[in-house]
């Protein structure tokens, strides 16, 4: 039983680590909004300091100077969007992970109990009161939803 104790533990573990991952998921996606409203802010401010700068000068907003503004906005948007698609990345990577171990909690589950089952049987003989080296190896009972072979 030692093994479906531990193979259980590990279920339970898991689980844990899933629920602790998707907090954790939600924490790095609130703080890539942060991050992209602190680059879309910052590069709010720069623009406005480029309509200055040029205004200072006397320049109107044609030609180059307008070329400038609008590099300065697509690549603002450009870093706003990676901060935000980088947290979403990092946010599906942790859950994708922490979904990967419970699945494989998960899958030890049956598999040790099988095998506590199989030793029982042999230890104890068969529930008809044959002991197993009486009976083939077909008759063995598998775990709770799974057959025998």
């Amino acid at each position: 039983m030692s093994q479906t104790a531990t193979a259980l533990g590990r279920y339970e573990s898991a689980k844990t680590s899933v629920t602790v991952a998707d907090i954790n998921a939600q924490m790095d996606l609130a703080r890539g909004r942060e991050q992209s409203q602190r680059i879309r802010r910052a590069g709010e401010r720069e623009q406005g300091a480029i309509v200055s700068a040029v205004g200072k000068a006397g320049v109107t907003m044609s030609g180059s100077a307008r070329l400038a503004i609008a590099e300065a906005i697509k690549v603002n948007k450009e870093d706003a969007l990676a901060a935000e698609f980088s947290a979403e990345r990092m946010a599906m990577a942790r859950r994708m992970r922490a979904q990967g171990q419970k699945r494989s909690a998960l899958a030890a589950i049956p598999a040790s109990m099988l095998s506590d089952g199989v030793t029982a049987y042999f230890a104890f003989g068969s529930p008809g009161g044959q002991s197993a080296a009486g009976r083939s190896s077909r008759t063995l009972t598998a775990g709770p939803g799974q057959e025998g072979t």
